[in-house]
Parts: C-alpha cells; sequence; structure tokens
C-alpha cells in the first residue's frame, strides 16, 4: 500500500549479517517479536537468520497476494449483480496494487533466484540451498497468481465499459422513445395551432377535449407497440 515501499539490503559474510534500509519496515515487526520472544527458535546460523527474514517477507507477498484476489472476486460480483456502484477509480485502485504487487514479486524472486545461484559459502550446504528453492518456488507461484489476478482485473475492465456502454444505451432508448411519442402529438398541437379558417372541431364545443383524448389514446398505442417490442428491456 506504500507509495514509497522500503527496501532492505542483506550482506552475508563469514559470521557476519549486515541489514541495510532507508527506513523503518513493519513488515519485519512480528518477526522482530517471534525471534525475540520467550518461545523463539534457536537460532543456528547467520544463514538461517536471513532465510527466516526473507520467509517472512515471501509469506507477506502471498498473503497480500491473497487479499487483492478477494478484492477482485469482490469486485466481480458486485460488478454482477449492482453494476452501478462499480465505479472507475474503484478499478484503477486495483489496478494500481496488482502493478505494485506484481513488481514487489519479481523484486522479491529476483532476488532470491541471486542468493540460490551465488558463490556464498554459507549459502553452499545442501540444506540451505534446498530452503531458498522453497521460496523460488514460493514466489514463482506468487508471480503466476498476480499475473493471473493482471489478466482479472483487464476482464472486469472490460465488464465495466459493456456494463456502462449498456447504461448509457438504455437511457438513449428512453430518449429515442420519448422523442418519437413526442413528434406526432407535437405535429398535431402545431397544426391545431395554426391560425387559419377550416380546422377540424373548432366549431364543437368537445372539439379540445376529442383531439386531447385522441392524443392520450395515440400516445398509449406507441407505448404498448415499443413494448411489444422489447424497446425498454
Amino acid at each position: 500500500e506504500d507509495d514509497d515501499p522500503t527496501y532492505l539490503t542483506l550482506a552475508l559474510r563469514s559470521g557476519v549479517l549486515l541489514t541495510l534500509r532507508s527506513a523503518s519496515m513493519p513488515a519485519l515487526d512480528d518477526l522482530v517479536r517471534e525471534l525475540t520472544g520467550d518461545e523463539a527458535a534457536v537460532i543456528e546460523d547467520l544463514a538461517q537468520l536471513m532465510y527466516l527474514m526473507l520467509d517472512h517477507l515471501a509469506d507477506l507477498t502471498v498473503r497480500a497476494e491473497i487479499d487483492v484476489r478477494d478484492q477482485v472476486l469482490r469486485t466481480a460480483r458486485t460488478l454482477a449483480e449492482e453494476p452501478g456502484r462499480v465505479d472507475a477509480a474503484e478499478l484503477t485502485r486495483l489496478r494500481w496494487q496488482v502493478d505494485r504487487l506484481a513488481s514487489l514479486t519479481e523484486n522479491q524472486l529476483y532476488s532470491v533466484v541471486g542468493l540460490k545461484s551465488s558463490d556464498n559459502p554459507a549459502l553452499k550446504q545442501p540444506h540451505r540451498n534446498a530452503y531458498l528453492q522453497d521460496l523460488v518456488s514460493e514466489l514463482e507461484l506468487a508471480q503466476r497468481g498476480t499475473y493471473r489476478l493482471d489478466s482479472r482485473v483487464n476482464d472486469l475492465y472490460s465488464y465495466y465499459q459493456m456494463a456502462q456502454s449498456d447504461h448509457v444505451d438504455r437511457r438513449l432508448r428512453i430518449l429515442t422513445i420519448v422523442s418519437v411519442i413526442a413528434l406526432p402529438l407535437g405535429l398535431i398541437a402545431g397544426l391545431l395551432g395554426m391560425n387559419v379558417g377550416g380546422l377540424p372541431a373548432t366549431k364543437t364545443p368537445w372539439g379540445f377535449g376529442i383531439v386531447v383524448v385522441l392524443m392520450i389514446l395515440m400516445a398509449l398505442a406507441e407505448l404498448l407497440y415499443f413494448k411489444r417490442r422489447g424497446w425498454f428491456r
């Protein structure tokens, strides 16, 4: 969620593990409490400590991917049931989250793959190399999941645009129906309002009522016609 994420640099040498960061990293607070608690696991070497840090960050990435996936599912359900409740800003925020998650996963995967292929003696032992391979596999799965999320967000954009287009089409359809109904009524009103002789029903006391009833019947007939033709769907 951070616009300017803090990166952690790890330098492992014989007997020394150096960590560098430009700002605080709340993401490691839980791990620090776990390692300094009364029931903390025994740390046998610095390579194990480095692995725990990397594994903790990878787990956070997987959790973040699950959270974003749940948000995508909720948005997709809302878009299917009530399209009007979803706006472009929400989809843009989802897109930003997926892009940030993809960048984070790629950086972590690049770092872990680099560690696995490095010639650092502390990481060359088979069991340590296997731990790094597990991390690589976990991050590769997270990366593929992120790419799937990217595809699903693109699908949401397409569905949102289709729903918006359908909403506009419905409005235009209603305006078209109103215009078509009002056009002949306006024509009749214009003809009867001409200041010339010979207009029908001008000498009849019921002339105005007859014309109004005819106009109402005409409007109802047009409404019935459009309804049968499915224009109101």
